[in-house]
């Protein structure tokens, strides 16, 4: 039932999106995490390891879901930035990997390139629906 409504909450804003004078709305996808666990998602057995997996993985079908959804409904004020490929292969800049002392394999603080990365993503979405939306 979670998924259930999180789904008609995701179709309530690409439906809302369409209406005269709706914000811009951004969606970024999620990025990749990259613990030592066969989903590459928190576990607490992997407390201390110190270490993020190199493994690419999928990005999980509840959020494939999300992201389609967003994407499909994709117009002048409802953007997609699809940041979980740009952050797949990128397992060698959470802090777990650049700090050491670390078992964090999910965020990307200690490194500016991934979130410059994201950043000039989100630039080029808004720039595009700006000019759709002028159009």
């Amino acid at each position: 039932a979670g998924m259930d409504s999180e789904m008609r909450m995701v179709n309530d804003v690409v439906a809302l999106s369409r209406r005269p004078g709706f914000p811009l709305i951004v969606w970024r996808e999620s990025m990749a995490s990259h613990f030592l666990t066969p989903t590459g998602f928190f576990e607490s057995s992997v407390r201390g390891k110190n270490s993020c997996s190199p493994t690419r993985r999928r990005m999980p079908d509840n959020l494939v879901r999300v992201a389609d959804t967003v994407a499909r409904g994709e117009h002048a004020s409802l953007v997609l930035v699809r940041a979980w490929n740009l952050t797949n292969q990128a397992h060698g800049l959470h802090p777990a990997a650049v700090q050491g002392a670390s078992d964090d394999c999910l965020h990307w603080c200690s490194h500016v390139g991934v979130n410059e990365g994201v950043l000039d993503m989100l630039a080029l979405k808004i720039q595009g629906a700006l000019a759709r939306h002028d159009a």
